[in-house]
């Protein structure tokens, strides 16, 4: 009786229907871990970017943090100053290059700064700017 259990249970489990639908769920499974396999890939490259995307700004940070540091002292805003808006202090020259357009010379005009001495640096910087 065994035997014969055992040859009906295999007729079935054998059949063609049953076959493909065990083919079928196969199929679905590789699909499913397919597409998980992809955007694991996916994933993993969006990673790799974000960490250089974190090392420019960590790098980025580093150097905003120098020029703060630079910029606070007087030194550095007085450079700035000078870089950004050609301001001297009393008893320097001022050059100023004037491009000639029609010649490949160029002049250079010297002018003084007025000395006040009742002025101090940032009062004689915002008199510029008529403040």
């Amino acid at each position: 009786m065994i035997n014969k259990d055992n040859r009906k249970f295999k007729r079935i489990l054998y059949s063609p229907a049953i076959l493909i639908i065990l083919f079928i769920i196969l199929f679905v499974l590789l699909k499913a871990l397919y597409g998980a396999y992809s955007k694991e890939i996916i994933s993993y490259n969006n990673l790799i970017k974000q960490k250089n995307e974190v090392e420019k700004l960590i790098e980025r940070e580093k150097n905003l943090a120098q020029n703060v540091g630079y910029l606070k002292t007087d030194t550095g805003i007085e450079s700035e100053i000078r870089s950004k808006f050609r301001v001297a202090r009393e008893g320097e020259y001022l050059a100023v290059i004037v491009d000639d357009g029609s010649t490949t010379t160029k002049s250079i005009s010297k002018m003084k700064i007025q000395q006040k001495s009742e002025m101090g640096f940032i009062d004689r910087f915002l008199s510029w700017f008529g403040l």
